[in-house]
């Protein structure tokens, strides 16, 4: 309970009011208009407090579409074990032997909490090596999480942290064992039924994929973040405990060694994310790097559907697209910098967030911005360094090098180039261990 306190203070802290002024959303829209109809389509939705701060769609998207998620189903599932280990069903610290005593030996000392946190052992589920028992809807959950854990472990469970799915298909079958109902039937009573999910499901069968087996909306998933936010109350009714709410997005792992993480392949847009920690079904994707306070959680998906929250601001996010993860990440990434930049942080007592730089590497907002022509692009070095200040589009392709080399300490000036078509553009300035980016906009 000692390790939650830090958390629920977040949480509290979240949901203040936030200083009441008009927010301009330009420089979002024009981002989303440039790179979703290259993405499919696809909707944002951003909500404060409960109220829609933006909600649009771009190249067609139906709101009422309900799409495949992948592993953006982890954190909805993640809801739905940490309900029963609120009530007292489950335990995060409970083993697999507790629940399955005829498991094979070396797997009944992993725990709830490992399973859902990807540091149980039991690599593979995502795509590789993958059991078929995930995808075989004509099995049951039992009979798959038997499978599973009959494969060999990979690491001694607590040992390593990797991405991936077959554990939680386990912990899902605790649920069942635990509660004594099927998961699914579980998963409508106490998450979607009180939320008011109407258009999400985990598909037909009687062997749900725990881990990335959800169809939903946008719309829906945002209603799950808000109670998440608001410490797990929805519309003046209770769905989780404030400390089930807050173990969500507590980091989970115990300092595992990362073995493998889908962020490391985002390194080149900020050298933090390979070391990005998990909750119970959620990424702890932003800290701060001296407190360790957490910043935003979010649960990204393999077709892209990225839903997050912002503790800083009090808001919830939900970009619903349908496309490759990979090429939708970068345009994720430069839509939560612009975001950062448009909406004000909560002004409610409690620590205040980093600033972009403290008498240390500093990239300041491109002046004018929007861009007409040329802007002035300015930095500041602490100490002599490498330094490269590049420019990305909003697919994440760098189309232009500002400066690359090394550079004395002081003050530094580079020119946004002329000539840019119009859409929104990333700045990145890297120095070795530390980068700063800022959004551009070209009209």
């Amino acid at each position: 309970m000692r390790r939650l306190l830090p958390v629920l203070a977040l949480l509290m802290f979240a949901a203040a009011p936030v200083r009441a002024q008009a927010v301009d959303f330009g420089a979002v829209t024009r981002l989303l208009a440039d790179s979703l109809p290259r993405l499919g389509g696809g909707e944002l939705i951003v909500m404060q407090r409960g109220r829609v701060l933006y909600r649009r769609s771009f190249a067609g998207w139906d709101s009422t579409r309900a799409v495949p998620i992948a592993s953006a189903s982890k954190w909805l599932s993640g809801g739905l074990v940490m309900s029963l280990v609120g009530d007292g069903t489950l335990r995060l610290d409970d083993t697999v032997g507790r629940w399955i005593p005829d498991a094979p030996l070396a797997t009944r000392p992993i725990t709830l909490r490992q399973l859902f946190s990807h540091t149980s052992g039991m690599d593979g589920g995502e795509g590789v090596d993958d059991a078929s028992c995930l995808d075989t809807r004509a099995t049951t959950l039992d009979a798959c999480a038997r499978e599973l854990l009959a494969l060999p472990l990979r690491a001694a469970p607590g040992e390593a942290f990797h991405y991936g799915g077959y554990s939680m298909q386990v912990a899902g079958r605790l649920t069942e064992i635990a509660a004594g109902r099927p998961f699914k039937t579980l998963f409508q009573e106490r998450i979607a039924g009180p939320l008011g999910l109407a258009r999400t499901t985990y598909g037909a069968g009687a062997n749900p994929r725990v881990p990335g087996g959800v169809v939903t909306t946008g719309g829906d998933y945002a209603r799950f973040l808000q109670m998440v936010l608001d410490g797990g109350v929805y519309r003046g009714a209770r769905v989780l405990s404030e400390e089930a709410a807050a173990a969500l997005v507590a980091d989970q792992t115990a300092g595992a060694r990362i073995r493998f993480s889908p962020y490391a392949r985002y390194g080149f847009l900020d050298p933090a994310l390979p070391a990005t920690r998990y909750g119970i079904g959620a990424w702890r994707e932003r800290t701060d790097p001296e407190t360790g306070r957490l910043l935003d959680a979010s649960s990204q998906g393999a077709f892209g559907f990225a839903p997050w929250i912002d503790f800083e601001r009090g808001v919830v996010g939900v970009l619903a697209v349908k496309d490759v993860g990979a090429r939708v990440y970068p345009t994720y990434y430069a839509l939560k910098n612009a975001l950062r930049a448009a909406i004000p942080v909560a002004t409610a007592a409690g620590p205040e967030p980093i600033p972009d730089a403290s008498g240390g590497l500093r990239l300041d907002a491109p002046a004018p911005n929007p861009a007409a022509g040329a802007s002035t692009l300015r930095f500041t070095l602490p100490t002599a360094a490498h330094a490269r200040l590049a420019v990305y589009d909003a697919l994440g392709r760098e189309v232009a090098v500002l400066a690359d080399g090394v550079r004395p300490a002081g003050a530094h000036a580079a020119t946004f180039p002329s000539g840019m078509a119009p859409g929104v553009y990333l700045i990145r300035l890297a120095t070795p261990g530390e980068v700063r980016t800022r959004t551009v906009v070209v009209r």
